[in-house]
């Protein structure tokens, strides 16, 4: 369909609106399962609604060829280039991060999407549902914005119940997973030759061990290695501890049994799968006709892809789409395992607890990582427990004995702590109970945060936004732009001569490829000031070293300084003697000299 745009108000989308989007250069819509949900377009600014084009306005646009169209939010026009502008939009349902919903609690995911609409501050168009089983404990402690009630960290919707949310323009589900089971099958390395993918198998293993053990007689029983169906080049075998599936001692067939159910329950011996497909190569690729399956799916969707040389299958899912909403055809999706992200590990503990609330569980789960962590890298891991048998925290150290250790990690209610000088600290390296973080060096890709306080910045880039205004500062370079137009610069110029400052101030387009024509630029120099370049060595005017350049000077008012004798009250001066120094400077308009005042013209003294 060809995209339609509607005012900012619009509700309905059954029109034509403000008009097609008919000379729409491109539009694409990149959605990902719990994640962006976006619009780019490319539209003429010739076009007939280029003008009807504003923020906040909305594009109504199909995000894939099976569902109907969706509303997106414009939220960025860029200033004409080339007779082009880029319009950005997000999915209506970004709305919901501008209307608050009030404490409330749900027991349920059903309740808690409800509760969202019934305890909304203000009036909205949107409503919630979910399809996800299961019972936890959603709590809103104080007012937060819809959107990041649903999906915006711990404590959220998502992170409690999980799920993958469906935004259906003003409607917003929630259900236990998107797509179906589509029968598309890829061969892996055979039809997507020449298609970037890749093969994750550097946690895959070949098979287990499992166990079984008594803590308190010290009893553990073993498997024989139980081998994950297919061909592999390497083995790497994994341990499962299985004590909890028995309650009492049991035989070596017995965890074979258990382990075999456990390789095939858990895909053991499958690689994960990430490919990322484009529709644009599979047209070129000859015998991709029967790639066209493809065609057939939409987010969600799961595919089975092959491994010839391994003979296994792997399922993945349609994660990620990019779709054509001109041509009506996808541009490229990504097929592989969903990344776990902090909700989803959130959301599966809580069921897991509220399924296996035991203490002997936790028990169990504390020795299965135990066993997992000793003896990988060396170090040793020790429990500490009260009198009455609980475990009260944690120890990770470089010797078993508490006294003689020096690298330790600690970890109990008060917090995780590193300290290389033992178990009393100090601890160096810490996160504790109030929130509080303590490291010498953090390396991170991105940091979101409302306030960043630093006593010193050191940093390779700096870059500030505010609309369409930005401001950038680089080693030896501050610039403020408009858009993607430069207005000012103030930078270090390094010629043969020895390094100098410069300061530039741009009006008219002034982009990355340089001065447009009918743009102009003034600088500053130490020694100079050009003022109206055109890009090409030409200037207006300047003032260098004592002389003055112009093609004339309009003005209501002319400051002019004067250099007098001290000796001289009110500037009454006398013509300075020859080569004589002069001490004292001030201020007087042209209106107020008089024919007894003295001014330095060209570093010449005249008279008025």
């Amino acid at each position: 369909m060809t995209p339609i745009l509607f005012p900012a108000d619009a509700a309905s989308f059954e029109t034509q609106g403000l008009g097609a989007l008919t000379e729409a250069i491109s539009c694409e819509i990149t959605e990902a399962i719990n994640g962006e949900y976006e619009l780019a377009m490319t539209y003429p600014a010739s076009g007939r609604r280029y003008a009807d084009i504003k923020n906040r306005c909305i594009i109504y646009a199909k995000p894939d060829p099976y569902r109907a169209g969706q509303p997106f939010r414009i939220y960025r026009i860029t200033k004409p280039m080339n007779g082009m502008v880029a319009v950005y939009a997000r999915h209506i349902s970004y709305d919901l991060s501008g209307v608050p919903v009030l404490p409330f609690q749900a027991a349920n995911a059903p309740a808690a999407m409800q509760g969202l609409g019934e305890r909304a501050v203000i009036q909205s168009p949107f409503t919630f549902s979910s399809t996800v089983e299961g019972s936890g404990s959603f709590t809103v402690a104080v007012p937060v914005s819809t959107r990041a009630a649903i999906g915006d960290g711990d404590g959220s919707i998502l992170s409690v119940f999980g799920g993958e949310l469906e935004w259906d323009g003003f409607t917003v589900r929630l259900l236990a997973r998107r797509g179906q089971d589509t029968g598309v099958r890829i061969a892996y390395g055979k039809n997507l030759t020449g298609i970037e993918q890749d093969e994750n198998i550097q946690n895959m293993l070949t098979g287990i061990i499992g166990y079984w053990a008594d803590s308190e007689s010290g009893t553990v029983v073993t498997s024989p290695v139980v081998k994950a169906p297919g061909t592999y080049d390497f083995d790497r075998i994994g341990t499962v501890d299985f004590s909890s599936d028995f309650d009492e001692q049991p035989t070596a067939d017995a965890l074979a049994q258990k382990a075999s159910a456990y390789i095939e329950e858990n895909g053991v011996g499958v690689p994960e799968v990430s490919i990322s497909v484009s529709w644009v190569q599979l047209e070129q690729y000859a015998g991709g006709e029967g790639l066209s399956l493809l065609e057939r799916v939409t987010l969600g969707d799961t595919v089975t892809v092959e491994f010839p040389a391994l003979g296994v299958d792997a399922t993945a899912r349609v994660v990620k789409t990019v779709y054509d909403a001109l041509r009506d055809r996808y541009t490229s999706a990504d097929i592989g395992s969903i990344q776990a992200n902090i909700t989803t590990t959130i959301a599966g503990q809580q069921q897991e607890i509220q399924k296996r609330p035991t203490t002997s569980a936790m028990q169990q789960a504390v020795s299965n990582a135990t066993n997992w962590i000793t003896g990988t890298n060396g170090g040793y891991v020790v429990l500490q427990r009260n009198a009455a048998g609980q475990p009260y925290e944690l120890l990770i150290m470089d010797t078993p004995d508490i006294e003689t250790a020096t690298k330790v990690w600690r970890w109990n209610n008060g917090g995780l702590g590193y300290s290389d000088t033992g178990y009393n600290g100090p601890y160096t390296t810490a996160i504790t109970q109030d929130g509080q973080i303590v490291a010498d060096f953090i390396t991170t890709g991105t940091l979101n945060a409302a306030l960043v306080k630093v006593i010193n910045l050191i940093a390779d880039h700096v870059q500030s936004t505010s609309g369409d205004l930005m401001l950038e500062l680089w080693a030896g370079v501050l610039s403020l732009s408009d858009g993607d137009n430069l207005r000012s610069r103030i930078y270090t110029s390094v010629p043969e001569s020895g390094s100098l400052g410069v300061m530039q101030v741009f009006s008219g387009a002034v982009t990355g490829s340089g001065m447009q024509p009918g743009s102009r630029a003034s600088q500053m120099q130490p020694s100079l000031i050009e003022c109206g370049s055109d890009g090409k060595g030409n200037y207006d005017g300047g003032i260098l070293c004592g002389a003055v350049t112009c093609s004339g000077i309009t003005c209501n008012s002319v400051f002019s300084k004067l250099s007098m004798e001290t000796d001289v009250a009110r500037f009454n001066a006398v013509r300075p003697a020859e080569g004589q120094i002069t001490r004292k400077t001030g201020w007087k308009r042209a209106t107020e000299l008089t024919q007894d005042d003295w001014v330095l013209v060209g570093g010449s003294v005249a008279n008025t």
